[in-house]
């Protein structure tokens, strides 16, 4: 842990994991860090979530978070990126750190512009500094090889733990063909499966259960989660979470709720 009563979480994840089309209050990070401090009551949790844009980022951006010494790390792994392609910044996928600190001084200048016209439209202009790359769809295969390689680099040169949440599940009625077919996000997620057996670490299976309950738990016209999902995935990470950090400090006393 990074100090005796600290406990750091960080979730790489998209649009689900920050909250998009919920009350940011009832994403799945915030009700995890919530859960956990009810359960852990004499613990300080800190969850952070960071842009996981695409797997080819996947092992430059968990060796950018371990400068900061987090004790978990969650990393969230839709179907959609072996579905449609992909367009993502390049500087971001290469050096994260970097684009975080550049987006910090890009909202700054932004802050400092808005009133002169002249120089807004300027800096509007400021898409030129960021290349983007279209990533054509990945293989299942491929996927799971960039998902293995940022493992074993993340074992390699750290202690913190890792969790896997697989693929959110497929809305039938979703207005929105982000998604090839269910099979696909089957197929993707039975991977993320075997991956987590192989290095031992847990896998939060998010699409079985939300297989299991049909439309009732996405948002209207799209394959992102309700409030309901969202809670129900918090209350699973959170027990997740619980059991890694009774690994690390196995007399930490617990709240049962």
């Amino acid at each position: 842990m990074n100090s005796r009563n600290n406990f750091k979480i960080l979730v790489l994840g998209q649009c689900i994991a920050s909250g998009v089309g919920v009350d940011e209050r009832t994403s799945y990070p915030e009700l995890t860090r919530r859960f956990l401090s009810l359960r852990f009551p004499s613990l300080s949790f800190q969850v952070s979530v960071l842009p996981l844009l695409h797997p080819t980022g996947l092992q430059a951006l968990i060796n950018s978070c371990l400068s900061s010494q987090p004790d978990v790390i969650l990393i969230s792994l839709p179907a959609i990126f072996a579905s449609i392609p992909y367009h993502a910044n390049h500087i971001y996928l290469q050096a994260p750190e970097i684009m975080r600190v550049a987006r910090r001084f890009v909202r700054l200048i932004e802050s400092k512009v808005r009133g002169d016209s002249a120089l807004a439209k300027i800096f509007s202009k400021r898409s030129a500094l960021m290349p983007t790359s279209v990533i054509a769809p990945l293989s299942v295969s491929e996927y799971e090889r960039l998902i293995a390689e940022a493992i074993v680099s993340c074992q390699s040169a750290s202690d913190c733990r890792l969790i896997l949440l697989g693929p959110g599940g497929f809305n039938e009625d979703t207005e929105i063909p982000d998604l090839k077919s269910p099979e696909l996000c089957s197929e993707v997620n039975r991977m993320i499966l075997r991956v987590g057996e192989k290095f031992g670490i847990p896998v939060i299976n998010a699409h079985d259960w939300a297989t299991g309950q049909g439309g009732k738990v996405f948002q209207r016209g799209n394959h992102r989660w309700n409030a309901t999902a969202h809670e129900v995935m918090a209350r699973e990470i959170e027990s997740v979470v619980a059991a890694q950090l009774r690994a690390l400090q196995p007399n930490r006393p617990a709240v049962a709720i």
